[in-house]
This record gives C-alpha cells, structure tokens and sequence, in this order.
C-alpha cells in the first residue's frame, strides 16, 4: 500500500531505513537497507523524541512540529510529523547516510508525507 509512497526514497542510495508509524508509534510500514541499524528500536526511540518536543511546543505555543532533525558522525536521522490536526496524525523516522544532499531529502520526505496522507485519508 505504502511502497508508491516510498519510492523516492528508498532509491536514494543514502537512505538506509525508514519506519511510518501512527503518533503514539505503532508501526505501519518499514523499510531496511541495513538492518544492522535497527530502525525499529530507533523509531521507537526517536518518537518518545518526538512525543516531547510536540508536548513542549503546545506548552509554550510555539506551533506545530513538523521535523526534527538529528546529526551524528555516521548518520543524519530525521523524526517526522504529519501535523498533530491531520485526521490520520503520523510519524515517520528516516536515517540516511551523513553524505545525503538534505535539500533532496526534505523534498522527497515532503512527497512520502503527502502521498501517505492521500492514502490514509480516502
């Protein structure tokens, strides 16, 4: 159902896994080119992330979250919101390579959320 969704970023050769999963992190869809990465245990991870970052935005009235991103020595990984009012409210956490372009990344993130909210909202 998702893997349309996807496409884009599953070919990019610094994607390295992904996970969507509903708000609270149930997963929904997955995809792995290394396994070894655990993407599962980081969404898991990275949502609590997430959950708080949203908490603390609605404190202090500082708008809605949509992208957190996360640089380390091997990996960029970012965690991603569909936005808190969406009818389907979704989080998808993607880690690429440290070489990704993160302009092309953001774009093709952009078109997976989009195509993921036309699907779950028909």
């Amino acid at each position: 159902m998702f893997d349309k969704a996807f496409e884009k970023l599953r070919t990019m050769k610094e994607c390295l896994a992904l996970e969507l999963t509903d708000n609270t992190g149930e997963p929904i869809f997955f995809f792995e080119n290394k396994k070894e990465l655990g993407i599962k245990e980081i969404s898991k991870k990275t949502n609590i992330v997430l959950q708080g970052v949203h908490e603390l935005s609605n404190d202090y009235n500082l708008g809605s979250v949509q992208i957190i991103q996360i640089n380390t020595d091997e990996y960029t990984i970012f965690s991603v919101c569909s936005g808190e009012k969406e009818r389907v409210h979704i989080h998808l956490f993607i880690v690429f390579s440290t070489n990704v372009n993160i302009a092309l990344a953001n774009i093709a993130i952009n078109e997976a959320v989009a195509e993921v909210l036309s699907i779950v909202n028909e």
